[in-house]
């Protein structure tokens, strides 16, 4: 009769001396695979302290992350794996300081502001600039205002890191 140690004429050798296990054949665990520190999930999956727990958590967290975002009429979204974020919104009125949905981590580069209606028969630029990584200014100048800074709606395009 075969025994557990002496299945197919092949034995299992365990050299206590070297701590060394060898096996004629495949080795099979059902539950996980230990080895020092580190340890093969059921799943297949690898845990080890060279990327601080469980290898599908690591690849997640730093190669493929997923942008978030808070869309709307006021709004922006970020490229986690850069970290270039887009703002944008409306005003109602403009000349002023206004704050962005978020601020932006690093800074902002550039705030770009555009008319959101026709302002009757007079002909107006609107702009905008950052003031800080949380605010931005933004107005409009009349032509038929002597180009005196004015408040009409404006929509505004922000970006940055």
């Amino acid at each position: 009769a075969k025994t557990d140690f002496d299945v197919n004429d092949k034995i299992w050798v365990f050299d206590v001396a070297t701590g060394e296990f060898r096996a004629p054949g495949r080795i099979t665990a059902t539950e996980i695979l230990l080895s020092g520190k580190s340890r093969v999930g059921p799943d297949g999956n690898l845990y080890g302290d060279v990327w601080g727990g469980w290898l599908n958590d690591f690849l997640i967290n730093n190669y493929n992350r997923k942008n978030t975002a808070s869309l709307g009429d006021y709004g922006w979204v970020r490229d986690e794996s850069t970290g270039f974020i887009m703002q944008w919104g409306t005003l109602g009125s403009s000349n002023g300081t206004y704050n962005f949905p978020r601020e932006f981590p690093t800074s902002c580069f550039a705030v770009f502001v555009t008319n959101t209606n026709q302002q009757g028969g007079s002909v107006d630029n609107a702009f905008g600039y950052p003031v800080s990584k949380s605010q931005f200014f933004a107005a409009t100048k009349a032509s038929t205002d002597g180009n005196v800074v004015n408040g009409y709606p404006v929509a505004w395009f922000a970006i940055g890191r």
